[in-house]
């Protein structure tokens, strides 16, 4: 994917394998990549869509709930944050904090 291919840290992308989408809104793809760094992570989630694009930490069990929940977080560090705050109330409420199976999932 080359919003990660195109990260300073990121040496190349192994694979991209998709978690969860919904249309074009958003999508959460789990990464695998060579980094440019012994000691940086090798697996990273990348959230793209009609949304900032980020890439939040991967640990060993994370769902892509997790890697949202991450995202939101994230996002709301950002000093912008605010003009975005109902789309990312609307993830955290609607996508983060329900049982997956009752999500559609487009993938």
């Amino acid at each position: 994917m080359k919003f990660l291919g195109e990260q300073p840290w990121c040496s190349r992308v192994l694979s991209m394998t998709p978690a969860f989408a919904q249309g074009s809104s958003i999508a959460v793809f789990r990464g695998a990549l060579i980094p440019r760094q012994p000691d940086a992570d090798i697996m990273v989630w990348v959230v793209v869509g009609d949304v900032p694009s980020a890439v939040v930490t991967h640990e060993p069990g994370d769902s892509w709930q997790d890697a949202l929940a991450s995202y939101v977080k994230l996002m709301r560090k950002w000093e912008n944050a605010d003009k975005d705050s109902t789309r990312l109330e609307w993830i955290e409420k609607e996508l983060v904090d329900v049982d997956p199976r009752r999500v559609k999932n487009d993938i």
